[in-house]
């Protein structure tokens, strides 16, 4: 993994800016389920606040606060309430054990929702994956001519939709191996012990951010796209899909 940490562009990550913030919706809604004070809700963005929130998980209500975090805080409303308390009963309390089942039974399959949930019950273990995250990493593994990828779970935001086309193009007649959730927290555990983040949540923003600036864009050397050119999906910031749709 060094190699890919030999290059400039790190410097650019690590000056990325993350602005996603609760809406005063999802705040009460989660305030109302959790019980929690206002101000620990705000620091969702935050080791502590995500630390607080996600020990909600491991209460009576905690199908209710699994569906906020996928569905309201994450955006993902698609997702049936079902769908997620089967994952909450299959993930038990969090144990080693039972995530690792988890994983290894789901695969990509709903990725970007489900790594939602692990990354508030453990932030400091476990971190969210991704259209963008995924996305962010595949752009510099190509740049540094890997022989591996990771799954990109589809998107709806113009930028990232228009450079996982290009990557799909330039990587289309080559061998890759596909990488996924267990790979992934590897890496941000391996950038982490190299200290170019304080921890995994930084890394998995400082990810976030960067695949929709126009750093990443000078980078591949491609123009932003304009609007009619991205397939659709809502242009600036996050929109309030947060991340994807279920993948």
């Amino acid at each position: 993994m060094d190699h890919i940490l030999n290059d400039e562009i790190w410097k650019k990550i690590q000056a990325a800016q993350y602005s996603w913030q609760i809406n005063q919706t999802e705040l009460n809604e989660i305030k109302n389920i959790t019980g929690l004070p206002v101000g620990v809700i705000q620091n969702i963005n935050c080791l502590d606040g995500r630390r607080e929130i996600g020990q909600c998980l491991f209460r009576q209500n905690k199908k209710s606060v699994a569906r906020w975090i996928v569905k309201d805080w994450g955006g993902i409303r698609r997702g049936s309430n079902d769908t997620i308390d089967d994952w909450m009963f299959k993930l038990k309390q969090f144990d080693n054990e039972s995530v690792e089942k988890f994983i290894h039974h789901y695969g990509v399959k709903r990725i970007s929702s489900w790594s939602k949930i692990l990354a508030f019950a453990d932030p400091e273990k476990y971190a969210i994956y991704d259209s963008r995250t995924a996305t962010a990493l595949n752009c510099i593994l190509f740049k540094k001519e890997c022989d591996v990828q990771f799954y990109m779970p589809p998107s709806r935001n113009e930028r990232v939709i228009f450079i996982q086309n290009n990557l799909k193009k330039y990587t289309k007649n080559k061998y890759y191996t596909i990488l996924r959730y267990s790979e992934y927290i590897k890496y941000l555990d391996h950038f982490v012990s190299k200290r170019y983040f304080e921890n995994k949540l930084e890394a998995e923003q400082k990810l976030f951010a960067f695949a929709v600036s126009d750093d990443l864009f000078d980078y591949l050397g491609i123009t932003p796209p304009r609007p009619e050119q991205a397939g659709g999906g809502r242009c600036g910031g996050r929109s309030r899909a947060r991340r994807d749709f279920p993948a």
